[in-house]
């Protein structure tokens, strides 16, 4: 594509770059490294006793958890760094995830299955604030964040054969057979 007030010359080649940006794919990035860690750091605390998932319990920077609840969180981020790397499935995978954390955590703020939710997770208000911020958050970015698509011509300079251009001849030169130009 070129531009109409500017000359292209026949030695001149047209090359196009496709840039593609998806802010929403940097969210789902962010998000799910911060689940990776979170996850990661929670079970390296707790350890993971495979007779019982359910204890011990702890706290990691305010939200209590069980090492359940942070296999969950770990899963949850590589899900969200999964959406982040594709393209055509990712917001759907983004919508998805941070759906279910906005609806688990509208059960823990609400009080329904409390006592089932405070067992598997140790979830408390908390908890299901941290999940419905995250899970809007999520929803927002991938409802509302557009992929956009830039596309940029870059015009070079090929290498033109090396012809040598015949003299111009004007009014005022004298021709090559002596004689004035305009006859």
């Amino acid at each position: 594509m070129f531009f109409p007030n500017k000359r292209r010359h026949a030695d001149q080649a047209v090359e196009s770059t496709k840039y593609v940006m998806r802010p929403w794919a940097f969210v789902a990035a962010i998000v799910g490294l911060a689940s990776l860690v979170f996850g990661v750091w929670a079970l390296v605390r707790t350890g993971l006793n495979t007779n019982d998932l359910y204890t011990p319990r702890d706290q990691l920077l305010g939200v209590p958890y069980t090492p359940a609840f942070a296999l969950g969180v770990v899963g949850f981020g590589v899900l969200m760094l999964v959406a982040a790397a594709g393209h055509f499935v990712g917001p759907f995978l983004m919508t998805i995830l941070g759906l279910a954390a906005g609806v688990l955590g509208a059960f823990i703020v609400t009080g329904t299955y409390l006592r089932h939710l405070n067992r598997w997770m140790a979830a408390d208000d908390t908890t299901g604030w941290v999940l419905l911020i995250v899970g809007g958050l999520c929803l927002a970015a991938a409802a509302v964040l557009p992929t956009m698509t830039f596309r940029r011509d870059t015009v070079t300079r090929e290498h033109a054969r090396e012809v040598e251009a015949p003299p111009r001849h004007h009014w005022w030169h004298p021709t090559p057979h002596g004689g004035s130009p305009v006859a």
